[in-house]
């Protein structure tokens, strides 16, 4: 198992590792890198995974995440630190899952040093492309000799390809390609995009036959715990978004619709956030006029949020509106996994035919949609007894500026 973000370390890429570890059920050796410097630890999450970790080799280099020195020494030093176990024979088989880009690095050094072992590489999202489907900058690298020797143990057209891109990521979404017995990818789209960029029909092909589609995994009812009974027709209704937070995307639409909501109507909804930075949830909150219904909480470690979904009302959660270089909407939020195994009404926020878009069972609204959104929260507080003023209160909504790559 080759993941550089692993658990100890609080991280979305980090606990869908730790998931796909336990529903595989087996044993397994890890190589990952000490992100301490970067993540904050989380001991649920490491308990978590714990009984299914045979050995854990963590590599102690500066963490990097475009930078090819970087990801140099985190492959040499991790490879030097398993050596004597591959040169055993031990494995039959190998995983790696970006983010980051060095974890399908490492990957392809041992898959070609060792192509006895069966090597499964998973991809989170597109590597070389960004949210508005652009190339992704920096990551650029003159080719050394530990770039030459890969060139000179892959197929030619796929060396040909590496050889004139001096890219990080482009040479980690080809590595895998030229290597990698399977090639796993979270939903079509997803698979489907990244298979586009590729070079030319004969790899296409060849990569798409080489394809699976595994969606996040999601966890048994018993990971829950039991529903809360403050949750059972009680006002306000309480909305939960868990994860970083972007105010012009998904909750800039969930704080539009509160402030445009009655005064009193809108006391009757309590919009919980579990984010990393809550004292801009409570700046921006401030600027939207909606500060007296919004609470903001650290986020919560791995365990103790799965509890906490069945907390609330309704579970919120947003496309990532990608730009118009993409024919599709590539991006599965990986959040909704554990939304789903909760059991608790999702309002999701969707970009037309996206995947998410095609789950079944959630309250689909189109992003910016602030009219339908204000319409199914109250139509919920009169399910719970409690009375609404429907008027539309005018208001101007903030202006602000921030990154447009989630990644």
């Amino acid at each position: 198992m080759i993941s550089y973000n692993f658990p100890p370390f609080a991280d979305a890429s980090a606990a869908t590792v730790a998931k796909r570890i336990r529903d595989a059920a087996n044993p397994v050796d890890v190589v990952s890198q000490n992100m301490s410097a970067i993540r904050s630890h989380d001991p649920q999450l490491e308990r978590f995974v714990k009984p299914y970790v045979r050995h854990l080799t963590s590599v102690n280099v500066p963490p990097t995440f475009g930078a090819w020195r970087g990801i140099r020494n985190f492959v040499e030093v991790g490879y030097a630190a398993i050596a004597d176990r591959l040169s055993e024979k031990r494995y039959l088989r190998m995983y790696s899952r970006s983010m980051f880009p060095a974890s399908h690095v490492l990957a392809a050094y041992i898959k070609s040093r060792h192509p006895e072992i069966r090597w499964i590489a998973e991809f989170s999202d597109p590597i070389a492309h960004t949210v508005e489907g652009s190339r992704r900058s920096g990551g650029t690298f003159a080719l050394d000799p530990f770039a030459v020797d890969f060139l000179e143990r892959v197929a030619p057209d796929y060396a040909a390809v590496l050889a004139k891109e001096g890219c990080v990521f482009k040479w980690c979404e080809y590595l895998v390609y030229a290597l990698a017995d399977v090639i796993g990818f979270t939903n079509e789209h997803q698979r489907d995009e990244m298979i586009r960029a590729a070079e030319d029909e004969s790899m296409r092909r060849a990569i798409f036959a080489r394809s699976i589609v595994d969606e996040h995994p999601t966890l048994p009812d018993s990971y829950y715990g039991p529903p809360s009974s403050t949750t059972v027709a009680t006002l306000p209704l309480r909305v939960g978004y868990f994860g970083e937070f972007y105010p012009n995307r998904g909750l800039g639409d969930l704080f539009a619709a509160l402030s445009q909501m009655a005064p009193e109507t809108r006391q009757k909804i309590q919009a919980d956030v579990y984010t990393s930075n809550p004292d801009r949830v409570l700046q921006v909150a401030s600027e939207y006029g909606i500060e007296s219904c919004v609470e903001a909480h650290e986020a919560l470690p791995f365990m103790s949020f799965l509890r906490e979904l069945r907390r609330v009302d309704f579970l919120f959660v947003n496309d990532v509106f990608p730009g118009g270089a993409y024919r599709e909407n590539p991006y599965l939020p990986s959040k909704l996994s554990d939304y789903l195994g909760a059991g608790v009404p999702i309002i999701s926020m969707i970009w037309p035919n996206s995947a998410m878009a095609k789950k079944r069972g959630l309250h689909h609204l189109l992003s910016g949609d602030i009219d339908g959104l204000r319409s199914l929260l109250m139509d919920a507080i009169v399910a719970r007894g409690g009375a609404c003023d429907t008027t539309a209160v005018a208001r101007s909504e903030p202006t602000f500026k921030e990154s447009s790559d989630a990644i």
